[in-house]
């Protein structure tokens, strides 16, 4: 039982068994009458050479690296499930924010025209927001996932990793939902037949997809990075002013781009409690230096303070 215990221990170098099977005799074959004496040792130059080949990787190891990116396909199709049925197993705390993101949205559809014609309108106004809308584009989200999805694999840094890993999940559970919400509710934009809004005449308004999309990924990289103030700051000032661009851009009305944002809000953080792994232990070093320190000052004449990043 030792020897097949080796030999099926998938740990041990393959030498070690080798020289096993090689210098064990099993008792069957003596009482067979097979001849004992000395077992015949391997020649040298049929020895592996131990030095230049390296020790076998620790197969959990292994199999925790690769097994986020083997297992996504199967990751989406239940965050899917999940994302369809969370009203039927909404936790209290969630309950209150789906009221919230709710509420307001149902109170601004009937607003949604009103809003729309106090802005000034005007060219440059709607080009502007255009340009700016982009960030929320398919196109450069995914480029951001990818960006910490390589950049992690490239340094080793496991949680620029899983950030680059859960952006991209969120990212196309996003995508699929809204585009199915889309589908569903079909509202005219806000450019089309004097922004009325109307629903179910084959629009694609409601809600708004860069919000959506913005909003995932930036809860996304909020929740890894959560304990460097900055970075939260930073990702959804830049998801929201996403969505006001998508509205000063005449593309989306108001009650689109708060129900995309709440809806990427809720993906992101899903799929962040669901899959998230790495542990917060502080800052990482480069990031580190976004944060902002106050350092007093004194000297002849007088003191104060002074703001400064980096070291």
């Amino acid at each position: 039982m030792s020897f097949w215990k080796h030999l099926y221990d998938p740990q041990r170098p393959a030498a070690l068994v080798l020289g096993l099977a090689l210098t064990t005799v099993p008792t069957w074959a003596q009482e067979a009458g097979t001849p004992s004496g000395p077992t015949p040792q391997p020649s040298a130059a049929a020895e592996p050479d131990s030095k230049s080949r390296p020790a076998p990787e620790n197969p959990d190891v292994a199999v925790h690296r690769f097994s986020i990116e083997r297992k996504m396909i199967h990751r989406l199709i239940s965050d899917q499930k999940d994302i369809w049925t969370s009203p039927f197993h909404t936790s209290g705390s969630d309950a209150k924010w789906w009221l919230i993101i709710g509420g307001s949205t149902a109170a601004l559809v009937p607003a949604d025209h009103w809003l729309g014609v106090q802005l000034p309108n005007t060219r440059d106004q709607m080009r502007f927001g255009r340009y700016f809308s982009n960030l929320g584009g398919p196109l450069l989200t995914y480029g951001i996932a990818g960006g910490f999805y390589f950049g992690g694999k490239i340094t080793g840094n496991p949680r620029a990793f899983e950030t680059g890993i859960l952006g991209a999940e969120a990212l196309t559970n996003a995508l699929a939902f809204v585009t199915a919400i889309k589908a569903i509710t079909q509202r005219e934009r806000p450019d089309q037949n004097n922004g009325r809004g109307r629903f179910f005449v084959g629009g694609s308004s409601f809600p708004s997809g860069h919000e959506i999309m913005s909003w995932s990924l930036a809860t996304i990289v909020a929740s890894e990075y959560s304990e460097i103030k900055i970075v939260p700051i930073a990702a959804y000032g830049l998801a929201t002013l996403v969505g006001a661009s998508r509205f000063t851009a005449r593309k989306h009305f108001a009650s689109d781009v708060v129900a995309g944002a709440g809806m990427g809000w809720f993906i992101g953080r899903h799929i962040y409690n669901r899959w998230g792994t790495e542990p917060k232990n502080g800052p990482h070093p480069k990031l580190a230096a976004l944060v902002p320190r106050i350092e007093p000052q004194m000297g002849f004449g007088g003191y104060g303070a002074a703001l400064r990043w980096g070291k």
